[in-house]
């Protein structure tokens, strides 16, 4: 598999840019799921898939020994994972992928919404 078509997965789906020389939780897990699928699908060595994205061999190395803890610990973060897994291996376009990823928000909004609502409805009784 290309390096370059899992970068463009993982930035699709976690919305960031894994290239970019920050350290917050976020895009280290996010990062570790591209260095994940680029070991598992490439012969490359940890040190040119690090380099594409701006990381040593060492970081490398680290986040795949942190990652299977990463998995179990954190279960949105494993979901996450597993969709992005769907995607690199049924190859869906980056398109296809956006509306999925819209309808959810979508979804998630219209339940924050009617959690408000009736918040507001409990504290107009009281």
């Amino acid at each position: 598999m290309d390096l370059n078509y899992i970068i463009d997965v993982v930035n699709n789906h976690f919305e960031i840019d894994i290239r970019e020389n920050k350290r917050n939780r976020y895009i280290v897990m996010s990062r570790a799921v591209y260095f994940y699928f680029a070991k598992k699908t490439t012969n490359l060595s940890l040190e040119r898939i690090g380099k594409k994205v701006n990381r040593d061999h060492a970081s490398v190395m680290h986040s795949l020994k942190n990652f299977e803890n990463w998995l179990s610990y954190d279960k949105e973060f494993d979901i996450e994972f597993k969709k992005v897994e769907k995607i690199l291996y049924n190859k869906k376009t980056i398109t296809e992928y956006k509306d999925e990823r819209l309808n959810y928000k979508y979804k998630l909004l219209q339940v924050a919404k009617q959690y408000l609502i009736n918040e507001i409805n409990q504290i107009k009784q009281i």
